[in-house]
């Protein structure tokens, strides 16, 4: 530094890249582009380690995506990590320890103890597809694991077993009715 006074420093340097422009700018391309991994790790340590530093970029990250012209970026970004295999896993145990207080072990021993099969309907699910968790939505206790048509039918009977028990006495009625009708 060619002052010891922190000020005219910064003033000198601004001067110094003002004057050197694009070939200022060209140089810190070159530099950023040859240690990109050693500068990311550096950021990503600090991010981890400096609470101060953290709010800042995450306030400069909430600005930055509130800005119309920018939050494509945020959410394409954000699609293309999602669909990396290792990070559906990461997403999915997050989810299934968030929602429901079990981990991928818990709903593997859950989907073994149901033979891989819906707890209702008996079926296994889509190839590609997992059972969803069923859980009381009273005491957040899980269930068991069922297929999605199961699952959003007890959602729509609000797991009320009077309602449930009302349409099976519906159903029947009607299946009466088509049998003396038929």
């Amino acid at each position: 530094m060619p002052y010891k006074d922190k000020a005219k420093t910064a003033a000198y340097e601004k001067e110094w890249r003002r004057k050197s422009g694009e070939k200022y700018k060209e140089y810190r391309r070159e530099y950023t582009a040859k240690n990109k991994d050693h500068i990311n790790k550096l950021k990503r340590e600090r991010y981890a380690n400096d609470s101060e530093y953290r709010k800042r970029v995450r306030v400069a990250n909430k600005k930055y995506l509130s800005n119309p012209k920018n939050k494509h970026r945020g959410q394409a970004t954000n699609k293309k990590w999602r669909r990396e295999p290792k990070n559906k896993q990461r997403i999915r145990d997050k989810m299934l320890i968030q929602k429901f207080g079990i981990d991928q072990d818990q709903y593997n021993v859950i989907l073994e103890s149901q033979s891989g099969k819906c707890a209702i309907c008996g079926n296994f699910p889509p190839i590609g597809k997992k059972l969803g968790v069923d859980h009381d939505h009273q005491t957040k206790q899980v269930r068991g694991l069922l297929c999605r048509a199961c699952n959003m039918a007890l959602g729509g009977f609000q797991d009320s077993s009077e309602l449930l028990s009302r349409a099976t006495d519906y159903i029947i009625l009607w299946q009466m009715k088509e049998a003396t009708n038929g």
